[in-house]
């Protein structure tokens, strides 16, 4: 096959929600369902998909859909199983993992101020501390780095990109399960960019017989409507990253990765330390139908996670990281990290 790279935007038409299987909390949380800053990327993949098959006039109703036109859309667009790890992707090669652009600028989304001023930043703690591990750095930030923040990847420093705004609403099927409309009461944190000149962005690799155009789509909820726009464009010429990420022999995760509990054993334990935090998706898997069969979750761990290698250890925990069994998730974006030091 031969294959044409994209750089894709998506300029946000309104506010937008991703959902997460973080929606609900405890008892009294329940109510309040709050955005995710970034789109899964299985939602990512999915809206693609779909956009395949509509610029290739292959979108069709359901009642349409014999079994050689199921063929022709498994040859565009593959075919996705309960496992991602024995999925198939058709004619897409691979995409990158989405991340925030403002005026074209790359935003890192990061737990660490490791590249600030070395006077000002946090850091990994030159002594080891016994843990349940063995002995590891541990990493001393302040608390109001928690959550993270979004940094400018030509200044390096942080800024505000997206807004909050809130809706209140009923869940009718709630209320009608329960007769109770207090009990079916919610809020809905959505987001907006600042700047009218953010958009999501990332790389994808498509074999050349695929038409893919301008024009909207649906990402998140039935509200978070995307202008799309594709640009021809080699993704060898990647926004660098040179300048941030010094932290020699360490691993900066720059999408959420998944990995098996034996292999997150072990690299917890190979590791000289860490900065880690977990999400979840949910994989969802249908029928021919498009009826859903099974749902699931799995964890994983966050975007802007960090690993130190090591200086024995760094090949052992390399070779898990590029294990083949993780391609798949590499193709659609997942387990996309960047090693660290100056260059």
């Amino acid at each position: 096959m031969e294959y044409k790279e994209y750089f894709i935007k998506l300029k946000p038409i309104n506010s937008f929600y991703f959902g997460n299987t973080k929606e609900f909390g405890s008892k009294n949380e329940e109510y309040f369902l709050k955005s995710s800053i970034y789109p899964q990327q299985t939602a990512v993949l999915g809206m693609l998909r779909k956009k395949i098959l509509e610029d290739n006039e292959l979108l069709v109703p359901h009642n349409k859909r014999d079994k050689e036109h199921r063929e022709k859309e498994k040859k565009f667009i593959g075919e996705i199983k309960e496992s991602l790890a024995e999925s198939s992707f058709g004619m897409i090669e691979n995409i990158s993992t989405v991340q925030i652009y403002v005026d074209d600028i790359l935003y890192i989304f990061s737990y660490s101020d490791e590249y600030k001023k070395e006077d000002k930043r946090d850091k990994f703690d030159d002594k080891k501390i016994l843990t349940n591990k063995g002995k590891k750095k541990l990493y001393v930030y302040n608390a109001k780095n928690f959550e993270g923040k979004l940094r400018n990847t030509t200044k390096l420093e942080e800024e505000d990109i997206l807004k909050s705004t809130v809706e209140v609403g009923i869940n009718s099927f709630k209320r009608k399960k329960s007769g109770d409309e207090e009990k079916a009461f919610f809020k809905k944190e959505r987001y907006t960019f600042y700047n009218k000149d953010g958009y999501f962005g990332f790389y994808i690799r498509l074999d050349n017989n695929v038409k893919l155009r301008n024009g909207f789509v649906q990402l998140g909820d039935r509200h978070s409507i995307f202008f799309m726009e594709v640009m021809e464009k080699n993704i060898k010429n990647k926004e660098s990253l040179d300048n941030i990420f010094t932290i020699e022999n360490a691993i900066f995760c720059l999408s959420d990765f998944y990995l098996e509990d034996n292999d997150f054993k072990k690299i917890l334990e190979l590791s000289e330390g860490n900065l880690i935090q977990n999400t979840k998706f949910k994989f969802i898997s249908r029928n021919e139908k498009n009826e859903k069969i099974t749902s699931r979750s799995q964890n994983l761990i966050s975007r802007g996670s960090i690993f130190l290698l090591g200086e024995h250890n760094k090949d052992e925990i390399l070779k898990i990281f590029n294990d083949s069994k993780y391609q798949n998730f590499r193709k659609i974006g997942l387990n996309e990290y960047r090693e660290g030091g100056k260059r």
